[in-house]
This record gives structure tokens, C-alpha cells and sequence, in this order.
């Protein structure tokens, strides 16, 4: 079952990524699909977008359609709602490598 979640989850950032690449608009900023996370149930998936938070607010605000532009690209029997999260981690992990390179 974890198997089958980490496809899942691979497959979705990488559809989400392109999606997200061909939305893009310029006051979006630079961004990066971080993870993708979907709940065992397979209803609910969480994607970490590290970037502005401004970035993170405008892609929310377009959730719905990037839901209906995934559908398509997948098949699965539901399409998972998208929940899109501001990434910290990443960037502070980059901010230590950075400092310890210095």
C-alpha cells in the first residue's frame, strides 16, 4: 500500500508541475513543487510549494481548475481535492547548506 502511495504522490507532483508551469502567471513569482502528499483514503492531497507566499495564495485561488485540468491527465476514480501549502522547510534546509558553504 505505501508503494502504491508513493506513485500516486510521484505522479501527481509530476502532473501538478506541469499544470502549474503552463498557468503560470508573472506576479505568481518563481516556485517550486516541493511534495505532494495524498491522505491514504486517496480524497485529499496536500502539495508543499516552496516560493513567495503570494505564489502559494494565487495558486490556491486556482485550485478548482487546476483540479479540472488534472482530471484528464489521471485516472483515477476521484480526483483528489489539492490543498496547497507554503513549503518553510525547504527553504530553511537550503538557508543551512548556504551558510555552512560560506
Amino acid at each position: 500500500m505505501i508503494n502504491r502511495l508513493e506513485k500516486v504522490n510521484e505522479t501527481l507532483k509530476h502532473e501538478i508541475s506541469f499544470i502549474l508551469i503552463e498557468m503560470a502567471r508573472e506576479e505568481w513569482g518563481i516556485f517550486t513543487v516541493t511534495d505532494v502528499q495524498i491522505a491514504p483514503d486517496l480524497r485529499i492531497a496536500r502539495v508543499w510549494i516552496d516560493g513567495d507566499p503570494k505564489a502559494v495564495e494565487k495558486i490556491s485561488e486556482h485550485a478548482h481548475e487546476i483540479n479540472q485540468l488534472l482530471r484528464p491527465r489521471i485516472r483515477f476514480r476521484h480526483i483528489p481535492r489539492l490543498k496547497f501549502i507554503q513549503d518553510d522547510e525547504t527553504v530553511n534546509h537550503v538557508e543551512e547548506l548556504i551558510e555552512k558553504m560560506k
